[in-house]
């Protein structure tokens, strides 16, 4: 198949985004995903998306046990009020919320501060399109403190189209708040 000018411009950017989407540090989990793609032209291509979603991690200077004690809290002040352990397999215990069906905020603070869904063209579809968003943390602990590995998981669909869900990433703002939360007395 010949692309289009128009179609291969598109095709990069695409790239683009999932390279720099896919670009962090810490423990990853990786997924593909194929979407089809179609410009102005309506030219279809089929394009393969490659996902990684990361584990943000936080040191903080409190023990194992008093993180885990202050993260319900922790969520709670960051709007997530029904935060809970998730798992307890191996030891490890595991604290958040899945699936939390958000549209513009998050405890009073815009989504787009938190997660990254591309770009619109008058605002950020973190902010206006409906938002599916988990958010995970298990503690591990370090000399002088203990560790938050914090996984931060969201899409977002046009409520007032028909296309298909978009995958958004971490900003890194959530996890360096429930980080400063979670080590703070009180």
């Amino acid at each position: 198949m010949t692309l289009s000018i128009r179609s291969t411009v598109l095709l990069e950017a695409l790239l683009m985004i999932c390279a720099g989407a896919c670009a962090s540090s810490g423990a990853t989990h990786e997924s593909d995903d194929r979407t089809r793609v179609a410009d102005v032209n309506q030219t279809v291509v089929d394009v393969n998306l490659h996902h990684v979603e990361s584990t943000t991690e936080r040191d903080v200077d409190v023990t194992v046990v008093q993180a885990f004690d202050a993260l319900p809290a922790a969520y709670a002040k960051l709007g997530i009020r029904n935060a809970a352990v998730l798992d307890t397999s191996g030891g490890v215990y595991t604290v958040g919320a899945r699936n939390l069906r958000l549209h513009g905020t998050l405890g009073g603070t815009r989504l787009s501060s938190y997660i990254d869904c591309g770009s619109g063209t008058m605002s950020s579809p973190a902010d206006t399109y409906d938002v599916i968003f988990s958010a995970s943390t298990y503690i591990t602990p370090r000399t002088g403190g203990s560790t938050l590995h914090t996984l931060i998981e969201a899409s977002a669909k046009d409520p007032t189209a028909s296309a298909p869900s978009v995958r958004c990433t971490s900003t890194g703002r959530f996890e360096r708040e429930l980080a400063r939360l979670a080590s703070t007395p009180g």
